[in-house]
């Protein structure tokens, strides 16, 4: 599965459940502006944390939102945790960006 596909699953069937109506139209967004684009096409298996502390690093936004990018990652992954999908967290032990990209 890659991350589009758990992104569309996680939209469909647990967001609606879980999270409230403003939530998911933000997630939808941060999702669809950064996340699907670079990441999208990868197979979850392959993630990793040094892999996801170059792509914050990189990304070109303050670390401020780019921590609210790195929420709706999490979350997607811990849904993928709990639903046997993956057999670890990427997101665990990521270095985000604590000045902006120069």
């Amino acid at each position: 599965m890659t991350l589009h596909e758990l992104s569309d699953w996680y939209f469909t069937y647990y967001a609606p459940n879980n999270l409230k109506e403003i939530t998911i139209y933000n997630y939808t967004n941060i999702t669809n502006r950064f996340l699907l684009p670079t990441l999208g096409d990868l197979p979850l298996e392959e993630f990793n944390n040094m892999q996801l502390t170059e792509f914050f690093g990189d990304l070109p936004i303050s670390p401020a939102y780019c921590r609210s990018v790195y929420i709706v990652l999490r979350s997607m992954f811990t849904v993928a945790l709990q639903n046997g999908l993956v057999d670890r967290h990427p997101c665990d032990h990521v270095i985000l960006p604590r000045q902006p990209l120069k």
